[in-house]
């Protein structure tokens, strides 16, 4: 087939001005959805950087995370986790009946609705462009509608989780003000697109052998991209929420069956040590990596970078004290205290046993300079022996490994019993070293969880928590693990029901003028 060239070009920068458009601009045009304009690609090429486009949306200032970090901490003291902002003249409130903070009069579910629904325009824009595409190879064709498929899927199984009732746009050419719908039909969407994707795209390895996609201003997103182990993950996930009993697609024995997909399939293992997930070099993939975001420092990714959110003298993002509770250790220390008794360096002088993700979590060795203790997953290079503007992991084995062991819990604890403990301990031994070299008693029984030490399903529950909260802390899963396991108001607001409306964020003032069709959730007050 003979293209023109002169049209080609043309089309391409439409395409590509389209796809970096700020949220700003969008959301100034229309309540949730981008241009209805209607061109074709007209080549694989154009295509390809369309593509590139839609992933580079999350890669942005990672300003998409930036506002889950926020939600994963608004209940510091439970969470573990200080918000706070440098900026003396930052003014840092609470929306009156909701417990989420706004930043400068940022609000905080307004940013999530927001890049959500930016998101969703431009893959929607993409899907309903590239079908007539032609590609080299006609099986590409359905691969990249599978990719843009499977984020469309995950955008959309965040906003039914903070929202509960959402618009569902599928189109450039759906009304500019659309109503909501229940969360049962969204959660059927959320199932076809990531149905479509397992169907379509491949597991990472035969992926990263087939390269598709340009180089971007983050890299190569190749090693980001959307694979089978992908949407695998994300519907093990999708299965084992129940969102209180609106998933007609909850099942928790489906959740453990993709799970294990992901495990023995998908390609992907253990990074042997904990720190080095957060060392390795933005660029190259680490083994454990299922889908994960680069933030570049550099133009147009720019800005309030990942890496300079919980850095020390930066009050952000900042573990509490009491967070260290959850990474256990034996270590004798020699402690130097000063003329007023207060302890100003300690130095170990024997080690037992200890947990390695806790340092690689946070930074304590400069709390007594600056008061706190700060973020080290994505501190800065300089501060630290991580890479700068690190990777972002949306999903990795090792929150896989553990969401199988929650779905077994689910099913059946007492014929799974075993096997959850198995793959609790496969997390833990990856995580904890012993001195058995100095003290031969030492052995990994002293923090391998045993299946007689775990009398009940509750009981099995609640070590998963705990084993997710140390593995994933300021990974943004939190919120959404309390949400899910149906221990959102026991776990935040110590069993107070008068605050169980708050399992949803609250949609902001801005979106209800700007669509007259929008309804509040319910809970809040217009």
């Amino acid at each position: 087939m003979k293209i023109n060239n002169k049209i080609l070009i043309p089309v391409v920068l439409i395409a590509m001005l389209l796809f970096s458009c700020s949220s700003e601009e969008y959301l100034d045009l229309k309540p949730v959805k981008g241009s209805s304009s209607a061109i074709q690609f007209g080549s694989e090429q154009g295509a390809e950087t369309a593509l590139v486009g839609c992933y580079d949306i999350m890669a942005k200032d990672g300003r998409y995370f930036f506002w889950l970090f926020w939600m994963d901490g608004f209940q510091y003291t439970k969470s573990g986790m200080f918000i706070g902002f440098d900026d003396p003249g930052a003014v840092i409130t609470q929306n009156g009946s909701y417990p989420y903070p706004i930043a400068n009069g940022r609000d905080l579910s307004h940013q999530h609705w927001k890049d959500c629904y930016l998101e969703i325009g431009k893959l929607n824009y993409f899907l309903a462009n590239v079908v007539n595409t032609p590609f080299t190879n006609p099986d590409r064709l359905p691969e990249a509608m599978a990719e843009a498929r499977c984020m469309r899927a995950f955008n959309y199984f965040h906003l039914v989780q903070m929202f509960k009732r959402v618009p569902l746009v599928l189109s450039p050419s759906d009304p500019d003000y659309p109503s909501q719908v229940e969360p049962e039909e969204t959660y059927a969407q959320i199932m076809s697109d990531l149905r479509y994707a397992f169907n379509n795209l491949k597991y990472r390895d035969e992926a990263l052998a087939t390269p598709h996609l340009p180089t971007n201003e983050s890299g190569s997103p190749e090693y980001a991209r959307m694979t089978k182990g992908t949407a695998a993950a994300l519907l093990s996930k999708v299965f084992l929420t129940s969102e209180g009993g609106h998933n007609p697609f909850y099942n928790p024995d489906s959740a453990a069956y993709y799970a294990d997909l992901v495990i023995n399939k998908g390609g992907y293992s253990l990074e042997p040590n904990f720190d080095d997930l957060w060392g390795i070099a933005n660029t190259v993939p680490s083994d454990e990596m299922i889908w994960q975001v680069p933030v570049s420092s550099e133009p147009p990714n720019s800005g309030a970078t990942i890496s300079s959110w919980g850095r020390p003298g930066q009050n952000w993002f900042r573990p509490q004290k009491f967070i260290l509770e959850l990474y256990r250790d034996s270590i004798i220390y020699n402690d130097i205290t000063n003329d007023e008794s207060e302890v100003v360096k300690r130095i170990p002088i024997d080690t037992f046993f200890v947990d390695t993700r806790k340092s690689a979590t946070m930074n304590v060795k400069d709390t007594i300079k600056y008061g706190a203790i700060y973020d080290e997953k994505y501190a800065e290079g300089a501060q630290s022996t991580h890479t700068d503007n690190p990777k972002i992991y949306i999903l990795r084995l090792a929150d896989i490994i553990l969401i199988k062991a929650e779905a077994l819990n689910q099913a059946n604890y007492s014929a799974h019993k075993q096997e959850i403990v198995d793959l609790i301990n496969q997390i833990r031994d990856r995580a904890f070293i012993v001195n058995s070299e100095d003290h031969p008693e030492m052995t990994p029984d002293i923090y391998r969880l045993k299946a007689e030490d775990v009398s009940s399903q509750e009981e099995m529950a609640l070590i998963i928590e705990t084993e997710r909260r140390t593995e994933l802390f300021f990974e943004c899963h939190l919120w959404f693990d309390m949400k899910r396991t149906g221990r959102f108001v026991d776990f935040y607001f110590d069993g107070d029901q008068s605050k169980k409306h708050l399992e949803y964020m609250p949609i902001s003032q801005r979106e209800l003028k700007l669509n007259p069709n929008l309804e509040q959730i319910e809970g809040y007050s217009e």
